[in-house]
């Protein structure tokens, strides 16, 4: 078994019509802060951002679970309600989540690929800088920008996070098996990633890309 393989529970399959089960949503999604903690204290800012986001969601469905049993339905209520640009409106809540999932995503498929194509050294920072640069950074102010790439100093060696996604193995096969249970993993948040999308482009709101 690997972190990756462990998670539960896993983001499912999105139903058909890009429906997406909100309950079963963010339960998986509490996963995403914990991966980011794996990289160390200088990431508390990206893990607090996303579990806040988390909690807001939990919070606008909370108050009618029948009724928002589906992403889209939160999304649809505060279109009818003109309030999607309110303060913790559980569009924006679920814009930001979307975003940092999105960031995650590109992150391991680039961690997979230097992988994969023999190009990978220690410092993981390639993969954190270019990932940031095709999700985040567009959304972040200069201040915001520059304490990102401060975080990415502190971030830890390839090794150490190999080590921590086999749960403390160095077994050189183990690691082959984080890399196939990183891809599962990303191959299904993106799968929600990319519904979360075009639920937003849809309705014409701000997304992911």
């Amino acid at each position: 078994m690997t972190y990756f393989s462990g998670l539960s529970p896993q983001f499912r399959s999105v139903l058909e019509n890009d429906r997406i089960p909100t309950c079963d949503f963010l339960e998986a999604a509490k996963n995403v802060p914990l991966t980011f903690e794996l990289f160390g204290a200088f990431f508390t800012p990206i893990k607090s951002d996303i579990h806040g986001n988390i909690t807001k969601l939990k919070e606008h469905y909370d108050r009618n679970p029948s009724q928002f049993e589906y992403l889209d339905q939160l999304i649809q209520h505060e279109i009818k309600m003109k309030t999607t640009r309110a303060k913790n409106s559980a569009t924006d809540a679920l814009l930001w989540l979307n975003r940092g999932m999105n960031y995650l995503c590109h992150f391991v498929r680039i961690f997979i690929e230097e992988h994969r194509a023999g190009t990978a050294n220690e410092s993981i920072v390639n993969a954190l800088g270019v990932a940031y640069e095709r999700t985040l950074k567009p959304y972040h102010g200069w201040v915001t920008q520059r304490l990102t790439s401060l975080m990415w100093r502190a971030a830890p060696y390839r090794s150490v996070c190999m080590r921590s996604w086999a749960l403390g193995s160095d077994d050189p096969s183990l690691h082959d098996q984080v890399i196939t249970d990183m891809e599962l993993f990303m191959t299904r948040l993106s799968t929600n990633v990319e519904a979360i999308d075009r639920l937003y482009d849809q309705f014409g709101l701000d997304s992911a890309k």
